[in-house]
């Protein structure tokens, strides 16, 4: 797998929802003087910005993010002689309203059993 070609656009865009995110928070900071700067706020894996946490761009990013992969795995599992998942689990909205429930019947009427 070609991790740049198959994310490099994905991780360009975040790069530069980060940078806007970072250079919107320092107008603020710059524009109230009372607001205190602190060095380095970003720490690895840790996002302090509600944007960058669920904001619409940035949940956009995640959710065609996972999408990409499960398509690589889906190419693994057919490689393999597996047979393709419930197409259902590799959407968001299923997700949403399912949770990680894996067996049994959902919330549509539809029943799921791993074997």
């Amino acid at each position: 797998m070609d991790g740049e070609r198959l994310f490099g656009d994905l991780r360009e865009r975040w790069r530069r929802l980060k940078k806007q995110v970072k250079d919107d928070r320092r107008r603020v900071v710059d524009a109230e003087p009372d607001q205190q700067r602190t060095g380095n706020e970003e720490e690895l894996g840790v996002l302090r910005d509600d944007e960058l946490r669920t904001g619409v761009e940035a949940v956009k990013l995640r959710e065609e993010c996972t999408l990409r992969m499960r398509q690589e795995v889906l190419k693994v599992r057919r490689q393999r002689r597996y047979p393709d998942e419930d197409p259902k689990c590799g959407l968001v909205d299923t997700w949403r309203e399912e949770g990680g429930k894996r067996e049994g019947q959902m919330k549509d009427g539809s029943w799921v059993k791993d074997t």
